[in-house]
């Protein structure tokens, strides 16, 4: 019921020019293998992750901002069902301002982890139910605050529709 209403919100707010995909980033399609990772230039240090960095990585279809320092695959039971793109020139607001440029309105949830920390995480829903969150830590809690650390970092991730639902599930 929730997944409803986060599509049903998202469907109504969406204002963005730009189509969100719902097949993974760029290159990378949700169902590849490892194999197709690397006959793409993915370096595979495990069997669940495998990593492009900047000098190969971005997608001349996505958004204009959308230029990773890195893309990471993630692979469950071998094939890619997430994506992680890194950003260390672009911080939280700004992603996030990208993201909505290009897709329109998200839904918007918070969270606090385990240790008290406020988390806001921003999802863009496609019609499919796969997804791109961005997340933004508002507060510390109890953790030591290192957002000076990591003020120019950020980063986005893509899911495939049942990890969109498992993720929304549990964080929302």
């Amino acid at each position: 019921m929730k997944r409803l209403g986060l599509l049903a919100v998202f469907l109504l707010v969406s204002c963005g020019s730009t189509p969100m995909p719902d097949d993974g980033y760029g290159e990378v399609k949700y169902g590849m293998s490892a194999d197709d990772l690397k006959q793409a230039g993915f370096a595979c240090e495990t069997e669940t992750e495998c990593e492009k960095d900047r000098s190969t990585a971005g997608s001349k279809d996505e958004p204009s901002f959308n230029k990773p320092d890195s893309v990471k695959a993630n692979l469950t039971d071998g094939i890619v069902t997430s994506i992680d793109l890194w950003f260390r020139t672009y911080s939280d607001d700004e992603t996030i301002a990208a993201y909505t440029k290009a897709y329109g309105k998200p839904a918007i949830c918070r969270f606090q982890n385990v240790m008290g920390a406020t988390v806001e995480h921003h999802i863009w829903s496609a019609q499919n139910e796969a997804s791109i969150t961005v997340s933004k830590i508002l507060d510390y809690g109890f953790a030591p605050n290192t957002g000076g650390l990591s003020s120019r970092m950020s980063n986005a991730t893509y899911r495939d529709a049942e990890r969109s639902r498992a993720f929304e599930a549990q964080m929302c």
